[in-house]
């Protein structure tokens, strides 16, 4: 286990968009199209673990979110929004927890 003085923890308030049940999540898409999250996320110049975090209903960046659905909607040839497609964003101005070591 590390030294707990090498570590230290770093923690903000995070507000989230409370996820909607009556959309389909980007897992439910994949499962339906198959994509590859590595292709989306390098269309959408973000990271693949944003990509990775909306799959599994993690928070993300609306502008982070918003630039995935955009490439996806070029991908699939379909309209893929935040409004129609539930997604748990992370509120602008907020930070989400982080450790330094």
């Amino acid at each position: 286990m590390a030294n707990p003085s090498l570590c230290s923890i770093r923690t903000a308030h995070v507000r989230l968009v409370p996820l909607h049940a009556d959309r389909p999540s980007l897992l439910d898409l994949w499962a339906r199209y198959r994509f590859q999250a590595r292709t989306l996320a390098q269309m959408a110049d973000v990271p693949e673990s944003i990509v990775l975090a909306m799959f599994y209903n993690q928070p993300v960046y609306r502008a982070d979110a918003k630039k995935v659905l955009l490439c996806l909607s070029v991908l699939l040839h379909k309209v893929y929004t935040l409004p129609t497609v539930a997604v748990v964003l992370i509120e602008e101005g907020e930070q989400a927890s982080a450790f330094q070591v």
